[in-house]
C-alpha cells in the first residue's frame, strides 16, 4: 500500500474520534488551538460539528470511520433543516451510513436534495441582507456581501453605474477599473463624500492617528501644562494641536517620575471622541489580547485586568480589550484558576495571558498585534515582550 494511501486512511480513522473526544471532554478553542497547532476559524468549526451533531451521533461516526468533511457536510445540512417532528440524530446517522456508499461531492448533493425534500413547506422566507468582515485581509481590504430582491438589486446597480461612469471620466478616477470606480461609487452614495474630488484621498476612510512624545527638555504637569526650555507654560493641547493641526487624531505619551510611560492626552483636531479610554486602549493593543485570538480590538470587549468584583479601578492601566470569547473564560478570580487569565506584565505594562498561576505570561504576537502603541514603547525600551 502507498505510504500516502496509509497517512491519508489513518487520517480519516482519526477524524471521527477526534471530534467525539472534543464532545465528551468539552473542549475549549483555546485547547484545540494549542494542541492541534490549528487555526481558530478550524478550532470553531471542530467544536460547531460536535454541537450539531452530538455525541451519540459521533459515536456512530466513529464505527463508520466518517471523515471530517463528510461530518461537516452532514452537520451543515442538519443546521439547515427547517422541518418539524424530523428526527435529527436518527436523520444523521442515516446520512453518515449513506456517506460509506458514496464520495464526498455525491454526498453533499444528497444531504442538499434529502433537507430541501423535508423543507418543503416549512423554509424561512429569505430576507435581505448585508454582512460585513471586519478583519482586514494581508492588503489591507475588508469585505462586505449581501442579497436582497432583484428588482431593488438591479435598481442599486443602476444608481451606482451612473456614478461609477463619473468618477472614471475624471482626473482622479480615468485609471480605475469599473470594479473600482464601482466601489467608490457606493462610498459616495453612502458617506456623502466625493471621490471625484481630487484633492481628496479616497483612499482614506480613516483618518491618521499621529503619535507625539513631547521633548525630553519639556515637563508635564497633572494640570494639563507643559513647562518649556524658555521658561514658558503652555496648554498641551495648543502645543499638540500647533503641530497637528491639519491632521485627525493626536495622542501624547511622557514618563512618569518611576520612568514608565504614561498616556497623558487625546485631541482630536476635527471632532471629539466619545469612547476615549476604548480609543486608547485600541491604539495600545489593536488585537483581543489573547494569544489565540485574531479578533479586532474595535469589536472586543473592554475587560478589567484587575476584576471589578477584586477592587480593579475602571483606569486605563487596567484595560485591555478581550473578545466575547476569552473575555468570558478568563478567570476573574486569581485564587481559583480554571481558564487562565489576563494579567499585566509589570515591565512593559502589555497585557498578556497566563494560562496557569505557574505558567509565564503569553503574548499576541500577530504582526497587528506588535504594532500596537504599548509595543512600540517597549521596543523603544528594548524590553522584552
Amino acid at each position: 500500500m502507498n505510504s500516502v494511501q496509509q497517512i491519508l486512511e489513518r487520517r480519516v480513522r482519526e477524524e471521527a474520534t477526534l471530534l467525539l473526544h472534543v464532545a465528551l471532554q468539552n473542549l475549549s478553542e483555546t485547547d484545540l488551538i494549542r494542541w492541534g497547532k490549528i487555526t481558530p476559524t478550524h478550532a470553531r468549526r471542530l467544536i460547531w460539528i460536535t454541537t450539531i451533531l452530538g455525541i451519540e451521533t459521533l459515536r456512530e461516526a466513529v464505527t463508520h470511520y466518517t471523515s471530517f468533511d463528510e461530518l461537516d457536510i452532514i452537520a451543515s445540512g442538519i443546521n439547515k433543516l427547517r422541518a418539524p417532528n424530523v428526527d435529527k440524530q436518527k436523520l444523521a446517522k442515516e446520512l453518515i451510513a449513506h456517506a460509506t456508499t458514496t464520495k464526498p461531492l455525491e454526498l453533499k448533493k444528497h444531504v442538499t436534495a434529502t433537507i430541501a425534500t423535508l423543507n418543503d413547506g416549512y423554509s424561512r422566507p429569505h430576507k435581505p441582507r448585508l454582512a460585513f468582515n471586519r478583519t482586514p485581509d494581508p492588503n489591507n481590504l475588508c469585505y462586505l456581501q449581501g442579497a436582497g430582491p432583484a428588482e431593488l438589486i438591479a435598481a442599486i446597480e443602476a444608481e451606482l453605474v451612473t456614478t461609477a461612469q463619473h468618477i472614471r471620466k475624471t482626473n482622479h478616477g480615468r485609471n480605475m477599473k469599473p470594479s473600482e470606480a464601482m466601489f467608490y461609487a457606493l462610498y459616495d452614495k453612502v458617506c456623502g463624500s466625493s471621490t471625484t474630488n481630487s484633492t481628496l484621498d479616497p483612499h482614506l476612510p480613516y483618518r491618521d492617528c499621529y503619535i507625539l512624545p513631547l521633548d525630553p527638555s519639556y515637563r508635564y504637569y497633572q494640570d494639563g501644562k507643559v513647562a518649556t526650555t524658555t521658561g514658558a507654560l503652555v496648554d498641551i493641547k495648543q502645543l499638540v494641536n500647533r503641530e497637528l493641526q491639519p491632521y485627525g487624531y493626536a495622542v501624547a505619551y511622557c514618563i512618569t517620575e518611576r520612568g514608565d510611560y504614561q498616556h497623558v492626552a487625546t485631541y482630536a483636531t476635527q471632532r471629539f471622541f466619545n469612547q476615549h479610554q476604548r480609543f486608547i486602549g485600541t491604539l495600545e493593543h489593536p488585537l483581543c489580547a489573547h494569544p489565540d485570538c485574531d479578533k479586532p480590538a474595535k469589536t472586543c470587549q473592554g475587560h478589567h485586568i484587575q476584576a471589578v468584583s477584586q477592587g480593579g479601578p475602571t483606569t486605563q492601566e487596567n484595560y485591555a480589550p478581550l473578545c466575547a470569547t476569552h473575555n468570558g473564560r478568563n478567570d476573574d478570580n486569581p485564587s481559583n484558576p480554571l481558564n487562565g487569565r489576563i494579567e499585566t506584565d509589570p515591565t512593559t505594562g502589555i497585557p498578556g495571558y497566563r494560562r496557569s498561576p505557574t505558567s509565564p505570561l503569553e503574548f499576541n504576537r500577530s504582526p497587528v498585534a506588535l504594532k500596537g502603541i504599548r509595543r512600540w514603547l517597549a521596543y523603544l525600551r528594548a524590553e522584552v515582550y
